[in-house]
């Protein structure tokens, strides 16, 4: 008999029954409820890991800026205000001026690694400027002052002593710009006082010191010319300021100072007394370095060999003359010189009292081969020139009269024997000797 046929879905779930193996710890009639795939699950979940630590580490990361630029502005704000403070000060006054140093040193910690640390590093410099200025005008006020209760009577101090005082009336009178117009006009009322002071006290010591008698003639010629030295000074000032009544009244004692060392000349250098006088020989050896004379000029030759000096002219020298003297140190006052010499082409000049430079405020002599003390060129001439207080002299030739010169109280009274040599010029000095009397 033959087997009813089975329905198509009755075997198909046979089939599927034979094929799965029953799952341990799981009825075979259980669900099949889970994926067959896990891989998405476990996406999903690194996604939420990395997702919540990504907000986690930014709400970190934002907290730490926020609280970094909350510092920040409160550091600026600190050092802005330090830098404010610095800036109020008033460094035009001394007792500001040094608040606001201690002040700045205080924070320099905070300030100095802002870029206004320049401002205020020139702030500090300007504030011990002022601190240093106050200080110096105390110290000026202070001396002034000293000076003020010395000077009560300027008459009573001697010469050396107003000198001493005058130095420092011209460090005084340096500071002037920081003590203000009132202290200046003081000052320069107070000096004026002094220098006349000094201008007869000069006077005063000078004539004291040679009254008494020819033994005490030569003490009083050196007051004279320390005298001469101050009262000259004093005139150059008083001219040099412009104000004609002062310089009137200098030029009066200055003149009159040279009056009186002129009659003390005249009295004590006598020949007799000249004769005494030890003679010095320019030309020697002893001498030769004493020379100073013009450098680097082509040509200029001055060599003094066996007693006398060969001079030679510079060459290519653009017209400027050479010069040469002697006694720069010294400075000369009043002598006699045996001068022989011979000028063999050209022309020179001698200047007696040389001072610092060669021009018309300084006695000349031009040795020159036209006019009236026309030379001779190749000729030998054997002069004795005798330059004493304002008296100038000239023996051209032995056992002839002397030739008188006056020495105009406007030229120098002390100083070198000097020769200008020009271009083209030749001479030789036989002999150069001297009696130097002051």
């Amino acid at each position: 008999m033959a087997t009813p046929a089975r329905s198509r879905a009755a075997r198909a779930a046979e089939v599927a029954e034979e094929e799965e193996p029953p799952r341990r710890g799981r009825a075979r009639h259980e669900p099949l409820d889970e994926p067959k795939d896990r891989t998405m699950m476990f996406g999903w979940i690194a996604a939420l890991v990395i997702t919540v630590g990504a907000g986690l580490f930014f709400l970190k990361v934002k907290n730490q800026k926020d609280t970094e630029k909350a510092a920040e502005a409160a550091r600026v704000a600190e050092v802005q205000g330090i830098i404010d403070k610095i800036k109020g000060f008033d460094i035009t006054k001394p007792d500001q001026a040094q608040l606001m140093i201690d002040y700045a040193e205080q924070t320099r910690a905070k300030w100095e690694p802002e870029p206004v640390a320049v401002d205020i590093t020139s702030l500090e410099a300007r504030g011990k400027n002022t601190i240093e200025a106050e200080a110096t005008r105390k110290e000026t006020q202070d001396r002034f002052d000293g000076i003020v209760a010395t000077l009560k009577d300027p008459t009573t101090h001697t010469a050396d002593e107003l000198i001493d005082l005058r130095r420092s009336f011209d460090e005084l009178e340096s500071r002037g710009s920081l003590m203000g117009a009132e202290f200046a006009a003081k000052l320069a009322e107070l000096r004026k006082t002094t220098d006349h002071a000094l201008a007869d006290k000069v006077l005063e010591e000078a004539k004291a010191a040679s009254a008494g008698g020819p033994e005490n003639q030569l003490a009083g010629l050196q007051k004279y010319a320390k005298a001469e030295d101050e009262l000259l000074r004093l005139l150059e000032k008083a001219h040099n300021s412009g104000n004609k009544d002062e310089k009137a009244w200098f030029e009066q004692r200055y003149r009159q100072c040279i009056t009186e060392s002129d009659a003390l000349c005249a009295e004590l250098f006598t020949p007799d007394y000249i004769q005494k006088v030890q003679r010095r020989d320019l030309l020697s050896a002893d001498e030769a370095g004493t020379w100073n004379f013009t450098r680097d000029m082509e040509g200029f030759t001055h060599d003094i060999a066996d007693g006398s000096m060969h001079i030679t002219g510079p060459t290519n020298a653009a017209g400027r003359s050479a010069v040469l003297s002697i006694g720069d140190r010294e400075k000369w006052r009043d002598f006699v010189l045996e001068f022989d010499f011979t000028l063999v082409k050209g022309t020179s000049s001698m200047y007696l009292r040389l001072g610092p430079a060669v021009n018309s405020t300084v006695e000349s002599i031009d040795l020159v081969t036209e006019g009236k003390d026309a030379l001779r060129l190749g000729e030998k001439n054997t002069w004795e020139l005798s330059c004493i207080g304002s008296k100038l002299s000239i023996v051209k030739e032995a056992g002839s009269d002397p030739i008188p010169y006056d020495i105009n109280w406007t030229k120098f009274r002390k100083g070198a024997i000097g020769l200008v040599v020009p271009e083209g010029t030749e001479m030789v000095i036989s002999r150069m000797r001297i009696r130097v009397l002051r």
